[in-house]
This record gives C-alpha cells, sequence and structure tokens, in this order.
C-alpha cells in the first residue's frame, strides 16, 4: 500500500470511529536518520468506544505532501477500552522536498458488531502531528574532509564548502595554514627525503669487482 496518497485513504471517515486514539514515536538505527536504514516505530492504539474494532492495517503519512511513509499489517481485535502497543521495523523514506516530514499515524479499521460483523469501515488518524527529520541520499555530497578538494572542507550538512583563508594562511590539506607553518612542512618533507635517499645509497652501493693487474 505504500505509494498512496494519504488524502485517498482517509476519505472515509465516520464519526463513531473517530474517537479512536492512535500515538506514535520512532527511534533511528542511524543518529542522522539517514535514508535507507533501520527506523524502529513505536505506536499505541486505545479503543474508547462502546463497541470492538477491527485493525487492518497501520499506515503513517506526510501531513503535508499526503505521501505514505509506513505501513504494517496488523490485523488486531480490541474490546472497548482495550487498548494495544507495538513496535515494528521499517527503512527510512527521504521526503519529496526538503528534510522533514510533518507525520500522522492514522490506522484502516472496521467497527464491529457483537457478532463481530463489520458496521462501518473507515481511516482514523490522530489529529496531532509530528516532525520526522530525515538525512535524504540525495543531499550528501561528503561525510569527511578527504572527500572534498584540498581547498575544501565538509560542513555540517554533508556538504564540501570551499575555504576562505584570511591574510597570510594557504588552504593546505582542507585547513588554512600559516605561511610559517606551510615553509616548516616544507622543510620537513625535504629532511625526510634526504634522509631516505643517504639511507637507500649507503645500504644499496653498487659493487665494482677489483681489475686484475
Amino acid at each position: 500500500m505504500k505509494g498512496i496518497l494519504l488524502l485517498i485513504v482517509t476519505t472515509i471517515l465516520f464519526a463513531t470511529l473517530a474517537n479512536a486514539a492512535i500515538e506514535a514515536t520512532y527511534s533511528c538505527a542511524d543518529s542522522r536518520c539517514l535514508e535507507g536504514t533501520p527506523i524502529n516505530y513505536t505506536i499505541s492504539i486505545y479503543n474508547n468506544l462502546n463497541d470492538s474494532i477491527q485493525i487492518n492495517y497501520l499506515l503513517i503519512g506526510d501531513a503535508d505532501t499526503q505521501q505514505i511513509i509506513s505501513t504494517y499489517r496488523l490485523e488486531k481485535e480490541l474490546k472497548p477500552s482495550e487498548s494495544y502497543t507495538f513496535t515494528y521495523e521499517d527503512k527510512v523514506v527521504a521526503p519529496k522536498e526538503g528534510y522533514t516530514f510533518q507525520y500522522a499515524p492514522c490506522i484502516d479499521v472496521n467497527l464491529l458488531n457483537d457478532d463481530k460483523s463489520i458496521r462501518e469501515k473507515g481511516i482514523v488518524c490522530d489529529k496531532v502531528t509530528r516532525s520526522l527529520t530525515v538525512l535524504p541520499l540525495s543531499k550528501i555530497e561528503c561525510e569527511a574532509d578527504w572527500q572534498c578538494a584540498n581547498n575544501q572542507f565538509c560542513d555540517n550538512f554533508y556538504k564540501c564548502k570551499e575555504l576562505k583563508c584570511e591574510n597570510y594562511t594557504v588552504p593546505l590539506m582542507h585547513k588554512c595554514t600559516s605561511y610559517n607553518a606551510l615553509w616548516a612542512i616544507i622543510g620537513i618533507i625535504i629532511v625526510i627525503a634526504l634522509a631516505t635517499l643517504i639511507y637507500f645509497r649507503s645500504k644499496y652501493k653498487v659493487y665494482k669487482p677489483k681489475q686484475k693487474r
């Protein structure tokens, strides 16, 4: 059922069903909620009606774009005053635009008669929206400085930004370095190169056989 517009699935709403209470929280395995990584949704449903209800599906939708971001098949019956809390795992979905969803949990639910026959059907959504911020893969240019050019650095938004060095400094290895430090680095490199050359020349001398008289 993923990809179905929330606007379509919420068109059938009945006053008797609208009282069912739904709570939802989430926890991302990745601290940035990176697109494609696991996400755990914890859902609590409370039946405050005078009749039993049959819950068929849980749907979590973006209240702004009407995009379904997660579905879960439930098939759970709740008697009056009963509640049910469960956790399920899904994958983080990227918003159509930007970084943030304003999401609302919904349930596809049947109102049951005493003989378990269906009296009404509908989609019930919580009236309170919640915020879910995601890091889309399309927004990532870098995750470390070395993935950027030498005169750039990776910022907190995973973008390569050009260094703006002040007077008497130059970009070097993704940082602004003073001229004195630059010359010191060059000097160290020269010393190391000379020492290496001298070492190998002394260790691997060319053997010249003595000539017979």
